[in-house]
């Protein structure tokens, strides 16, 4: 009888895809039992993409983050929204999760923060360790309120969003 490891697949050399493992198995006296399980051999980082805010834009108050994490495995991957004063590189965790994302991923209050220049960061990463990253840089100005009343969505930019929102809002 052995305990432990019956084997270790080098899959190094293997091109992405599925694959059928067998195990046979036999006993002393000659009975044996067969098992097939179904495995992919995975070698793509996920699909990452920043939507909102733009990249340029000036933003205040509370902002969502749209964005877009997936990966074929996306019950094991895994993503985080990260931001940091602009060219630093010390990032600060947002929003973190596991599974696909897409849509408003996180919800920033730049109230915490000085008002200047920020990266914000999409990072989306599978059990194989194969990371993605998305980056956009925006401006933080709470002073002035963004300059924009008509942007109500904070997003930077004036759009049909923000005049849904409106209407969502309106009573008579």
């Amino acid at each position: 009888c052995t305990t432990g490891t019956l084997y270790t697949w080098d899959a190094s050399g293997v091109p992405e895809g599925h694959y059928y493992l067998r195990l046979t198995v036999e006993n002393a006296c000659g009975m044996t039992s067969t098992d097939v399980t179904v495995v992919r051999v995975d070698r793509s980082a996920p699909y990452v993409a920043l939507s909102r805010p733009l990249d340029g834009s000036l933003i205040c108050g509370d902002v969502e983050i749209r964005g877009i994490s997936n990966d074929y495995d996306a019950c094991d991957g895994s993503w985080k929204v990260e931001i940091a004063p602009k060219g630093t590189g010390s990032w600060s965790l947002l929003a973190e999760g596991s599974g696909d994302v897409s849509c408003v991923i996180a919800m920033w209050d730049t109230t915490g923060v000085a008002d200047g220049d920020y990266d914000i960061r999409l990072a989306g990463m599978n059990v194989c360790g194969l990371e993605a990253t998305d980056m956009v840089s925006v401006t933080v100005d709470n002073a002035s309120g963004c300059g924009c009343s008509a942007d109500i969505n904070g997003d930077g930019v004036v759009n049909v969003e923000d005049l849904l929102i409106l209407l969502a809002g309106w009573t008579t």
